[in-house]
């Protein structure tokens, strides 16, 4: 593949859009270089006068010059407070070029010499060689006693460390060296310097810089607080209080972090403050590096207690605190109080600055669900709400049901008449309409006094006559409390659709599918086959679980036909989970339907179980077209709600500002369509992405770590294809990774030409295709521009294929995209588009081979 197909990347391709920009341009500025000079230029004296040796008849020279000097180093001390303080544990950066070669596992000596008091240079260190290519890579001192280097007044100390046995520097090579966990002198001052010494040459000191006095306040970044048990007035709970940070050091029982707490204005009934413990032995302080700080000392003060140690604690540290033994605070029923937590440093005389965290206490229902018999925006629904109650609803003391959104938007509209809600105790079989009071977007359900529900029973909200707001998106507040639970708990997302379905693979949905809960089942992709005419039973048999008698948590909704919709007159459930419904609604042949259950209990046994459908029924043969919110090809843009991911390897990069989504817009002619993201932790091992404004180009390895690539000569030798780079807009939660890149042949990458025994395969989504001709070939390599590598162990000819990856067999002008291990043919470029796809990452293939095709 020469060049010069990269640089005419630009150029459009019939209805395949190339890159609008060179491959060779994406890495401008990866090589060629030039090496970072830091503190001045050093000096090599050659050619000085020299004495002469006579060798038999003929006369040599050879001069020696002045030693060689390090130039001046240049030093960066990165604290947590962007000062130099006393006692504070820092990272020193030091970088200088090497004016002389040192061989694998020479030396380089750092000192520190310390002006009026003693500090510590701590083992801690790595040394990398940015022109070398090596690093950064952890440094071991050259022996034991070089570990660690105690400094005493005006004296220098000293750690050596070595040049990686594997490694060397050559002369110009630039060095940088961190050193960790650097004490600094307990007393502040400005005679502070740092000498470094290469192998073989003099060594250089920094100019000398000052040691600040130590701040006397605690500057906290807003915590985080966990409790293992949030029952009000629960005892022996176990608190975590995370990410504090002290900005003075804590010793001695003068300097104390106090711990205290405070009600807010959302706890009700009678509130009782936490009772904290005051052993030392239930506390534990540690930093963000796991070095533990002992308590030796715990008071009662106003609100909570004082904490100290007496192991001192550098200022900038962040700390975790654990205590064990609390009590929690408590409140009269509704069991539900709101506490405010506050960490803060009583030093001398100063103000602190404070910092809160708070947590709600009280029970909550546990296994929320949500299903709807309709999800198109503005259509009518049948909603279900399905949980398990913790605590009993009392019968007779006007308990409560709270249902709906919790935020300020009503992404749904919930109805505004009692009989559009039905209570079912799926345990005990009971239910009931309750009165309903609206409450901002949701509705606050009081029971008749007659109507209970025990500890543990299963129950579900039956809402008729739902409104689907008119905005695509997911749906991320929906939530329901109880009087005696009154925790708010959100069921899971759900997703406002822009248009109905027509068709689709007959599947049964059980949410939540936990064994032994309270479920909403869903059939859908049922076409009736028989007309069926009011008043007549259908038929269904499930394989397990036990199914509601009520007709009310049943519902038909006719997809073809919406005024065919019901809920049915009657429903009969025999002992073999023969569930027969009595229809109050006509249904005509060939019409699709959707069958929804509200308030199933789960079968305790984990399994896959049948369904069989009545005789009238069939599953529906044609299927839809696979979005790109379905399927994720690279480069398609899915949005849910206001957040917008582009995918790479089946994985979705979250878009922040509109500003980046037009820099990758700009390279991915993709539109962007309404969905679900993928749920994938990670891309798929061989995806190419490049981060927008930034030449680096990177291949996902295992382990969800990525590798950059030194040049594009390493590029396009380890076997990748330039047509496959995806650009996102950051490196999401991917590890970078160091080392040498893992090839294409190790990654399968998309795109990919591989050397079987003489044969050529070209990869696409995991499989190999075989390359039968030379023909073949030219246009296989012209799609992909790869250059060919030697394969590793057997082609995977018969592998599943990913979901989204788009396939044009040579010599045809069809293109495919895999959805479910068939491939799905695009009717056109219209078809292709409105789908979300873009033809930029189409692999060029010599046939399907074994693929079914739709």
């Amino acid at each position: 593949m020469n060049k010069s197909k990269f640089d005419n990347s630009e150029v459009g391709e019939g209805r395949l859009s190339r890159r609008p920009r060179s491959f060779t341009s994406r890495f401008l500025g990866m090589t060629g270089a030039a090496a970072l000079v830091l503190g001045g230029a050093g000096s090599v004296f050659i050619g000085a006068s020299a004495a002469s040796a006579t060798i038999g008849t003929q006369t040599v020279s050879y001069s020696i010059g002045a030693a060689t000097a390090v130039p001046t180093i240049a030093l960066s001390n990165a604290v947590a407070s962007s000062s130099a303080t006393v006692n504070n544990l820092v990272t020193y950066t030091i970088n200088f070029v090497s004016p002389v070669a040192i061989a694998a596992g020479g030396t380089v000596a750092v000192g520190i010499t310390v002006g009026n008091t003693s500090g510590t240079i701590a083992s801690g260190a790595t040394m990398a060689d940015s022109t070398g290519g090596w690093g950064p890579l952890n440094v071991t001192p050259t022996t034991a006693a070089d570990n660690t280097a105690n400094a005493t007044a005006g004296a220098q100390s000293t750690l050596t460390l070595a040049v990686p046995s594997t490694q060397a520097v050559k002369a110009g090579d630039s060095i940088s060296i961190v050193l960790t966990g650097v004490a600094n002198p307990t007393v502040a001052g400005t005679s502070y310097t740092v000498t470094v010494t290469p192998q073989n040459a003099v060594g250089a000191t920094s100019a000398a810089f000052a040691i600040t006095p130590a701040s006397t306040t605690v500057t906290a970044a807003t915590p985080t607080v966990t409790s293992s048990n949030l029952i009000p007035s629960a005892v022996n709970a176990n608190y975590t209080f995370s990410g504090f940070t002290t900005n003075a050091v804590v010793t001695t029982s003068t300097n104390t972090l106090n711990l205290t707490s405070a009600e807010t204005t959302t706890s009700t009934g009678n509130y009782t403050a936490p009772v904290f413990p005051t052993n030392a032995s239930q506390y534990t302080l540690k930093d963000s590096a796991g070095n533990s700080y002992p308590v030796t000392g715990v008071s009662s003060i106003s609100g909570g207690v004082a904490i100290s140690s007496s192991t001192t604690i550098p200022s900038g540290t962040v700390l975790t605190l654990t205590v064990s033994g609390v009590q929690n605070p408590g409140a009269t029923s509704p069991s539900s109080a709101n506490t405010t937590f506050t960490i803060n440093s009583s030093i001398g005389t100063s103000a602190p600055t404070t910092t809160a965290a708070a947590l709600d206490y009280g029970t909550a229902v546990t296994g929320a669900s949500f299903s709807a018999s309709n999800l198109t925006v503005g259509g009518t629904s049948n909603d279900t709400v399905g949980f398990t109650a913790t605590s009993a609803i009392v019968a007779g003391t006007g308990n409560t049901i709270t249902v709906g959104e919790t935020g300020a938007t009503a992404n749904i509209t919930l109805p505004t008449t009692a009989t559009d809600y039905i209570i079912m105790d799926n345990t005990t079989g009971n239910s009931t309409n309750p009165t309903i009071a609206p409450s901002g977007n949701q509705e606050v359900l009081t029971l008749p006094s007659s109507f209970g529900v025990n500890a543990g029973d299963k129950v579900s909200v039956e809402i008729l006559g739902v409104t689907n707001g008119a905005t695509a998106g997911a749906v991320t507040d929906f939530a329901v409390a109880t009087f005696s639970d009154p925790l708010v708990v959100t069921v899971p997302q759900f997703t406002l659709l822009a248009t109905a379905p027509t068709t689709s693979q007959l599947s049964a949905t059980v949410t939540p599918n936990t064994a032994g809960a309270t479920a909403s089942y869903t059939l859908q992709g049922i076409t009736v086959k028989t007309a069926y005419a009011a008043s007549n039973v259908m038929d269904i048999y499930f394989g397990s679980g036990t199914f509601p008698s009520f007709a009310g948590a049943y519902t038909i909704t006719d997809l073809t036909n919406s005024a065919s919709s019901e809920t049915p007159t009657k429903v009969v459930v025999s002992a073999n989970n023969q569930v027969a419904i009595t229809l109050s609604n006509s249904l005509a042949a060939g019409d699709q339907i959707v069958i929804s259950v509200a308030g199933v209990i789960n079968t305790a046994t984990a399994g896959t179980y049948p369904v069989t459908l009545d005789a009238n029924l069939e599953a529906t043969t044609a299927t839809t077209f696979p979005t790109s919110a379905v399927s994720y090809p690279n480069g398609a843009f899915v949005q849910s709600g206001a957040q917008v991911d582009v995918i790479a390897g089946g994985y979705g990069f979250g878009i922040s500002t509109q500003a980046a989504y037009g820099a990758i817009a700009a390279v991915d002619p993709s539109t962007v369509e309404m969905g679900s993201f993928p749920t994938a932790m990670a891309p798929r091992e061989g995806t190419l992405i490049q981060v927008a404004g930034s030449p680096g180009i990177w291949v996902v390895g295992a382990n969800s770590t990525i590798y950059q690539f030194s040049s594009a000569s390493q590029f396009l030798s380890d076997g990748y294809s330039p047509m496959q780079v995806v650009t996102v807009p950051n490196a999401g939660s991917l590890t970078v990774g160091t080392g040498v890149p893992p090839t294409a042949a190790v990654t399968m990458a998309d795109g990919s030409i591989q050397n079987f025994g003489g044969t050529l395969y070209v990869f696409d989504g995991g499989r190999a295709f075989g390359i039968p001709t030379p023909a073949v070939y030219n246009q296989v390599e012209a799609s992909t521009g790869a250059t060919v590598i030697t394969g590793m162990g057997t082609p995977p000819t018969t592998a599943s294929i990913a979901d989204g990856s788009m396939l044009q067999v040579a010599g045809s002008a069809g293109i495919y995209a895999t959805y479910g291990g068939t491939a799905y043919q695009f009717s056109s470029i219209g078809n292709l588009t409105g789908n979300g796809y873009t033809g930029m990452y189409t692999v060029t293939i010599p046939g399907l081979g074994t693929l079914p095709t739709a």
